[in-house]
């Protein structure tokens, strides 16, 4: 039947950041987001080795192109540390605009230190930008939320 279309034709989920295991900052992958309006990060966290920490600053970048330089989104970063108790086995979701001018995302700006904290975030691009055009969604603020 046409007229029909897939649920991939308004969203789309993507691996942003792989699996970190081990001390270090976490390598995130460029997410080309210019279809959608919204993407919807989520951080999960698994069972870390005793007294180990997430450093703060982890947040969403954004850039023009997959080239250029990438900036920190205001407001789309966590402002404190995760340790063992808050985040062990938990979800912390950003969810932030796609700015039309900037659409490709990054996550950036945060590592696992004193020790092994499992943590991987995926990103559902959503509210696909085929109906309404010339519109910035990107002025909406971005929410944060901690699960």
């Amino acid at each position: 039947m046409s007229g029909f279309k897939q649920l991939s034709d308004y969203s789309d989920t993507k691996i942003a950041a792989n699996h970190l295991t081990s001390s270090g900052a976490i390598a995130g992958n460029k997410i080309d987001a210019t279809a959608f309006r919204r993407a919807h990060f989520v951080f999960s966290f698994g069972t870390p080795l005793a007294g180990a920490s997430i450093l703060s600053g982890a947040g969403i970048w954004q850039a023009s192109t997959s080239g250029a330089t990438f900036a920190l989104r205001a407001s789309a970063q966590f402002t404190s540390s995760f340790t063992t108790a808050q985040a062990s086995n938990n979800l912390a979701i950003i969810d932030v605009g796609v700015d039309a001018d900037n659409p490709w995302l990054l996550v950036s700006g945060f590592s696992a230190a004193n020790s092994n904290f499992p943590a991987a975030v995926t990103v559902q691009l959503y509210n696909a930008n085929n109906s309404v055009f010339g519109t910035n969604y990107a002025a909406s603020a971005a929410r944060i939320v901690t699960v």
